[in-house]
């Protein structure tokens, strides 16, 4: 896609993908400056142009060697930049999002034994990111950065997988990791004070987990 197609700009460079994460970025990437908890992605504008990066999309003017683009709140505009970027996944597969404060692992990998057994499911976790033809072990985060979900999910719909099985962290909705990904069915397993430190009171913990319920068409409910 060109870059003037992506953003509202006048360079017409080709881009081959968006990346947040300087050690991920490839030869054609679009590289995305976040400010986040710990890490300012403006600092690491030199090592993204390094690795390959062809244009840099940032909120604050910075001396660097390909075009720059300034653009305000990037953080609440990356959905509708990755979206348009990838196309719309829910009009080609479902998701389901499970989330609580034990048993979303045990859970996410029931439903992707089961359904696997019909359609082609993948599933996306504390244990990695798989499905028949795609393996990536251990993930870093339960929920993937959102550049890491939107081209896994890509990867995946390019592998023919229906169906996309997921644990929803607490951490991962609070950042809008899932960007603008609805969900089919949200899975609720259970929520205890456990896990709250990022979150810094249980009711920040209890309202991040209640956004999964605002992106979702069903909900399954265990108790116990």
């Amino acid at each position: 896609m060109k870059l003037s197609e992506l953003l509202n700009c006048t360079l017409d460079i080709e881009i081959n993908g968006i990346k947040t994460d300087s050690r991920q970025v490839e030869k054609g990437d679009l590289f995305i400056c976040i400010k986040g908890l710990t890490n300012d992605g403006h600092e690491f504008i030199n090592s993204a142009i390094k690795n390959g990066a062809v244009a840099i999309l940032a909120e604050k003017k910075v001396d660097c060697e390909v075009p720059l683009i300034l653009e305000h709140d990037i953080v609440n505009k990356l959905p509708l930049i990755l979206s348009k970027f990838y196309g719309n996944f829910n009009q080609k597969m479902n998701f389901i999002g499970v989330t609580g404060t034990d048993g979303k692992t045990t859970t996410a990998l029931t439903i992707y034994e089961f359904l696997n057994d019909m359609y082609e499911t993948a599933y996306i976790g504390t244990n990695g990111i798989f499905s028949s033809k795609y393996y990536v072990d251990g993930a870093i985060n339960t929920t993937p950065t959102i550049c890491e979900f939107y081209n896994t999910i890509s990867v995946l719909e390019k592998n023919k997988v229906k169906y996309i099985t997921m644990e929803t962290s607490s951490a991962g909705l609070k950042e809008n990791r899932t960007g603008n990904i609805m969900f089919d069915f949200g899975v609720f397993v259970n929520l205890s004070v456990d896990h709250i430190v990022y979150h810094g009171s249980f009711e920040d913990y209890k309202n991040s987990k209640i956004k999964l319920f605002k992106k979702i068409g069903y909900v399954v409910v265990f108790e116990g």
